[in-house]
């Protein structure tokens, strides 16, 4: 009851805008949303930032829960958990084919058991087990009654029309593998530029008034690919799902496929990942090698080493500035003067170390432990040191250090 009336949300879908205001009512101009799909009972939707920086807005993990005014017991909130990964997922894309070849899409059943592919909600309940799970992006519904994933089974489908026999030819796929094609097939088309392709699941159907009998549809999983911006190009390849345990909508979680007609319906191109993986995005993909491509090089020609443009989140092929990245400054905290060492980045990458060092002469370097990491809530993280003891004789030199290590 802390909102009482004042708006209600659909576990259908359903959308959320915050303005701000300034004190005598007038807009700011800031603005804020979400918007997310239909969502199971007792999960959550929470705001989380991929690899890239960028927010996304998915399910929770963790056992449904309920607290009550939690924003007056605890007006700091609590941390959200780490999003949910659901039972099945997208694993590969050919959005992009060479001259001649097909689109597809691999699903791959990660749940360790046979998966059901349709309302499991008992009829009792108001279940209908004759709703399939589908998928969006392009027109696509799991045939047949009562479909199943066997344990880790791949399944590929391809448009509409197309000869499943001789898809399997052309690619290589394993005589084991189904894929759905012919008359089974997905009607639409992959966009080159872009698209968001999400995995659904039926919910038991709900009566709406005005509308009748309405089957919501829970994303299990969602790929929001751009075309080769950010994400991996596709350009004759396909873009492969690196971990299928870790979110679907992160394009550091992808890499275009070794393979010219790419891998469905089997394991994945070795994977690459971290540095290594960024560094073929940003170079190899389009089209440089070599000169000027290696962790020390500054491609660019700005300053900044290519290892600190992937630190900072800068692209290595233009032109950045640290203007702001890195500030010392003189603070007070309770009277008392600091100074105040910050280095702000867009989001610590796992495979980096990122050390404050410091020196009376400029020769010998010493390891500053008492160092802060504070993630912002733009998901930015600032690394913090604030040393007191302001002696004018004996001025300390600082600088960061930035480690690349083994995965």
């Amino acid at each position: 009851n802390y909102f009482g009336t004042a708006f209600s949300l659909s576990s259908r879908g359903d959308e959320v805008f915050l303005f701000s205001a300034n004190d005598e009512g007038l807009f700011t101009g800031y603005a804020h949303s979400a918007i997310f799909r239909a969502t199971e009972n007792g999960v959550s939707i929470i705001r989380h930032v991929n690899g890239n920086g960028k927010e996304i807005f998915v399910p929770q993990l963790g056992p449904p829960t309920l607290e009550i005014n939690r924003f007056t017991a605890f007006p700091d909130g609590y941390p959200n958990s780490t999003p949910l990964v659901e039972k099945a997922v997208i694993s590969e894309i050919c959005y992009d084919p060479f001259t001649g070849g097909n689109e597809y899409i691999e699903i791959t059943n990660i749940s360790g058991e046979v998966l059901p592919l349709y309302d499991t909600t008992s009829v009792q309940q108001g279940g209908d087990p004759n709703n399939n799970w589908e998928l969006d992006g392009v027109t696509f519904s799991f045939p047949g009654v009562q479909p199943t994933l066997q344990k880790d089974e791949r399944v590929v489908i391809i448009p509409k029309g197309l000869s499943v026999d001789q898809f399997k030819i052309d690619y290589l796929v394993p005589q084991n593998v189904r894929v759905f094609g012919g008359d089974e097939g997905y009607e639409g088309a992959l966009n080159n530029a872009g698209e968001e392709i999400v995995l659904l699941r039926p919910d038991k159907p709900d009566f709406v008034v005005g509308q009748g009998i309405v089957v919501p549809m829970i994303e299990v999983d969602a790929v929001n690919y751009d075309g080769g911006l950010e994400w991996p190009q596709g350009e004759g390849r396909s873009i492969e799902r690196i971990n299928n345990l870790f979110v679907g909508n992160d394009s550091t979680n992808w890499q275009r496929s070794s393979n010219e007609k790419g891998t469905p319906g089997a394991e994945n191109s070795d994977q690459l990942n971290g540095f290594d993986l960024w560094l073929k995005n940003q170079f190899e993909e389009n089209g440089i090698i070599g000169q000027g491509t290696s962790p020390t090089d500054d491609y660019d020609a700005d300053g900044i080493t290519n290892l600190e443009e992937y630190a900072f989140g800068f692209n290595p092929r233009e032109v950045s500035t640290m203007e702001n990245n890195f500030m010392v400054q003189k603070i007070k905290i309770n009277n008392e003067a600091y100074l105040s060492v910050k280095l702000n980045i867009n989001s610590l990458p796992n495979d980096l170390i990122i050390n404050l060092l410091s020196s009376n002469d400029l020769k010998n370097w010493s390891s500053i432990e008492q160092i802060q990491s504070i993630v912002n809530q733009d998901g930015t993280t600032t690394l913090e040191y604030n040393h007191s003891n302001l002696d004018q004789d004996n001025r300390p030199f600082y600088r960061f250090q930035i480690e690349l290590i083994a995965q």
